[in-house]
């Protein structure tokens, strides 16, 4: 089970990845100012997308499912990135 947890964790990683990819290429193809602010700039991510959600909606959409996945993953294989109270 535990090696089921790792694949899933790595795979929906790549899938997020591919997704805050497409997502930066949409904002590249906006202009300079909109690729450099969503990549530094959580906020400017967050407006770029509401302001252009038709372009947006598929990459930031396969961005979550790769996290949902990730997260997945961490339960199954019993990761515990947040327990710092050993």
């Amino acid at each position: 089970m535990i090696t089921l947890g790792y694949l899933l964790f790595s795979l929906g990683g790549l899938i997020a990845l591919a997704g805050d990819i497409g997502f930066l290429v949409i904002a590249r193809r906006s202009g300079p100012a909109s690729f450099w602010g969503c990549l530094l700039l959580p906020p400017v991510s967050l407006i770029f997308f509401v302001l252009n959600l038709k372009a947006t909606w598929k990459p930031v959409g396969i961005s979550l499912v790769g996290l949902v996945m990730a997260g997945l993953g961490c339960r199954i294989a019993g990761m515990d990135f947040f327990d710092w109270a050993d």
